[in-house]
């Protein structure tokens, strides 16, 4: 069990802050025991991600159409970094492009359709969790 000190670690990966904002809001309602960490795109995450080696989270949220490096070019960098390789990945979006669904197979990362209602996300939620103890 996590003390509030000790709290798992996500971290979300998107350029949409609402995004951002309803995603930390789903996974307090459905999920206390995480903290949520966020970055607004792939650069920032990766600084994140670099800075605290110890300290990484259970699981990276990513979406995948973000400006500056984008979410499969922070899948790419993250599968590269032999410390950070075997992060949880899933790849969170709206996307429905063959291509990017191809990008996710080739590294192993889910690919998962963000909901449209915040009732979803929160059943979502528990979906995304699941990666952290796999």
């Amino acid at each position: 069990m996590h003390t509030p000190s000790s709290k798992a670690v996500v971290l979300y990966v998107d350029d949409d802050a609402d995004d951002r904002l309803l995603l930390a809001d789903a996974l307090q309602l459905e999920a206390p025991a995480y903290q949520i960490k966020t970055a607004q795109n792939g650069n920032d995450a990766l600084a994140l991600l670099r800075s605290d080696p110890d300290g990484l989270p259970c699981l990276v949220i990513i979406d995948l159409n973000m400006p500056g490096m984008n979410g499969k070019e922070l899948i790419r960098h993250i599968k590269e970094d032999h410390q950070l390789q075997n992060l949880p990945l899933v790849a969170f979006t709206t996307s429905a492009n063959p291509m990017d669904r191809e990008a996710c197979d080739r590294w192993g990362v889910d690919m998962i359709t963000k909901p449209l209602t915040f009732t979803n996300l929160k059943e979502t939620v528990g979906i995304l969790l699941q990666y952290c103890n796999s």
